[in-house]
């Protein structure tokens, strides 16, 4: 199992104990396919401080200080990691990040999406296809902070079945928005450089887009 250890000998106690505490037999049962979990554009959670000032939902969105000092004490306290789920083929082309206001708070992996390609209608004399292509065999769960600037991120991810999950890799930073894209710049003791990810924000929805095909979709801890 894989495991980025944070910072010194504190983190590495710190992370082992992390890891020890996500073993199979502890996690939780997945997250089943086709129960709120998977319901796009949920939104559950209150509100919180507003890190961005773009206005309205679907503009680019820019933190307001984006020189926020960075607090080491982040390198030692991860968050708690989310429920296990698996991720969802669909066909059709793939949204694209639109940016928006990035809300503070702990946001947990809820939904995931593969875009597969293809035609989203049906045939003959169907009505309202549903799109898509059913779970793809890809296991996560994943948690970010995100505050004053600073970001927290546990994850962890597998193939098969949830059971399959690795151990939780951990980093944490500083970041910002730049139009449509979120940059997390990692900033403990044996980690370095940038993760850029294009975001979507929308109310209590964070949806950051992995790569061309693959998002996903976290939603804001009431």
């Amino acid at each position: 199992m894989k495991l980025l250890v944070p910072t010194g000998v504190l983190g590495f106690a710190f992370a082992f104990a992390l890891a020890a505490g996500c073993s199979n037999s502890d996690r939780p049962a997945p997250a089943e396919i086709g129960s709120g979990n998977n319901t796009p554009g949920k939104t559950t959670g209150t509100t919180g401080e507003t890190l961005a000032d773009s206005g309205s939902s679907g503009s680019s969105g820019t933190v307001t200080d984006p020189d926020a000092p960075f607090d080491p004490a982040a390198c030692t306290d991860p968050p708690e990691l989310g429920n296990p789920l698996q991720e969802l083929g669909e066909k059709g082309a793939a949204p694209t990040p639109s940016g928006g206001e990035i809300t503070a708070g702990t946001y947990i992996l809820d939904e995931m999406y593969k875009s597969v390609g293809g035609d989203t209608s049906g045939g003959p004399g169907e009505q309202n296809p549903t799109p898509g292509t059913g779970p793809t065999g890809h296991f996560a769960q994943k948690t970010i902070v995100l505050k004053g600037g600073n970001f927290s991120f546990l994850e962890a991810e597998g193939e098969g079945s949830a059971n399959n999950i690795g151990a939780p890799v951990y980093s944490a930073g500083t970041y910002v928005a730049q139009g449509t894209n979120i940059v997390l710049t990692k900033r403990c003791e044996g980690q370095s450089g940038a993760v850029t990810y294009g975001y979507f924000a929308s109310g209590l929805a964070l949806t950051l887009f992995r790569d061309a095909s693959r998002r996903e979709v976290y939603h804001r801890k009431p």
